[in-house]
């Protein structure tokens, strides 16, 4: 089987310059997802081949970079396909870029037997060129991994002052009924994208086992909890640290790390209690090994807010194959299996989330560890990138059969 993989990924060559010169919007979730998936199309026995236009937020006040270069896009110190560069201005960052079209003629050239091109996201560029694709080779088939809907996805102020959000919602409603089949992160998404004519598989996530060092890691002595993604009101992170704030014990400690875009309401938070602690943007490695670090993790995003229907945030396999016991809501897009391996907010009020942090960082280590190998034992075995990915690889064999 060939794919060719049309994504936002960065190559393992790119990672490190684009997170040291983003002011904001450096794709953390996105680009694990990505790897992992690329990673288990590859354990698949898959011929894959990789076209990536990198997502970085705009010059000059998302990203330092005026001109992202081309570059052979590596996974695992291998070239598997290539990177293409633009010019990163608002509006000129989403020019169409005729030479990716023939990049995919060649590969179509290039390859025999069955063929399909596997789009990366509701994204209207990638979408755009594998749907011309089709229409010039209409033997391809389209596969399209959909992990979040874009009426719930943050976008450029200026990007929708000047219409062009509205745009591209309308490009893409168009060309999703193009694709042949749908890889989706949550149910409900199958009835509000209206594709329910078409095969799709749900996937949840995908844990891919070089995500985590599996080398023994002592704990902070102190029971600490982390905080590891989006700072933002809408993901309940500032629930998370007022709960925090009601918790008595003065040896207790919050570790908060990522994209902040409300920094002056954090410092605020930060002043009124020393045992908070930012981190900032650090590199994948560095989170990694907090997670370890720590005694619990926590997600704080609430189960009532609408776009938890349609999306299953990845930091959820990310926090259970750490082996360190998480904390959630029990989320609309949760499949029911999730449950006995996760503590969940019984009641997501401040002060409900506020007592359960108080229970579970009261509990004896031997019960925290117990709750956090059992999470890890369940995603490696269940969830990782071969197992995942394989379900996708035989959808794409019913739509090339």
């Amino acid at each position: 089987m060939n794919v060719l993989f049309i994504c936002c990924a960065y190559s393992e060559s790119q990672v490190k310059l684009f997170q040291n010169r983003s002011v904001r919007g450096f794709q953390f979730a996105a680009q694990n997802f990505q790897a992992s998936l690329i990673d288990g199309f590859m354990q698949n026995d898959v011929k894959l081949t990789v076209a990536s236009i990198p997502s970085l937020s705009s010059y000059p006040k998302g990203c330092k970079i005026k001109i992202v270069r081309d570059s052979p896009f590596l996974f695992n110190g291998q070239k598997v396909g290539q990177s293409f560069g633009y010019l990163n201005f608002p509006i000129l960052n989403h020019i169409r870029q005729f030479r990716i079209d023939k990049y995919i003629d060649k590969w179509y050239k290039d390859t025999k037997g069955e063929k399909c091109i596997v789009v990366y996201a509701l994204l209207r560029q990638q979408m755009a060129y594998a749907v011309s694709a089709k229409k010039r080779h209409p033997e391809i088939k389209l596969c399209l991994v959909i992990p979040d809907l874009p009426i719930y996805m943050n976008c450029n102020k200026y990007y929708k002052l000047l219409g062009l959000q509205k745009r591209d919602r309308k490009a893409i409603d168009t060309l999703l009924h193009f694709f042949d089949s749908y890889v989706l992160l949550a149910e409900p998404m199958v009835s509000q994208l209206m594709i329910t004519e078409k095969p799709y598989t749900v996937i949840e996530g995908i844990y891919s086992v070089s995500q985590t060092n599996l080398d023994n890691v002592e704990k902070f002595p102190n029971r600490t909890i982390l905080y590891a993604g989006g700072i933002q009101t809408r993901y309940g992170v500032f629930d998370l640290i007022e709960a925090f704030h009601l918790c008595k014990n003065k040896d207790f400690r919050l570790i908060l790390c990522g994209p902040c875009l409300e920094m002056e309401k954090l410092n605020q938070c930060l002043t009124s209690d020393s045992r908070i602690e930012y981190r900032g943007i650090l590199p994948a490695e560095e989170v990694h090994l907090l997670q370890r670090q720590s005694t619990l993790l926590v997600n704080p995003r609430h189960s009532t807010e609408e776009f938890t229907k349609y999306s299953f945030p990845s930091k959820t396999i990310e926090y259970m194959a750490s082996g360190t016991p998480v904390l959630m809501s029990p989320l609309p897009s949760m499949p029911n299996e999730y449950n006995e391996y996760l503590f969940l907010f019984e009641d997501e009020t401040i002060a409900g989330m506020s007592a359960m942090l108080d229970y579970i960082l009261s509990l004896k280590e031997q019960e925290l560890n117990q709750k956090g190998r059992m999470a890890r034992e369940f995603i490696v075995n269940n969830k990782n990138s071969k197992e995942q990915v394989h379900k996708i690889v035989q959808l794409i064999e019913k739509i090339t059969e």
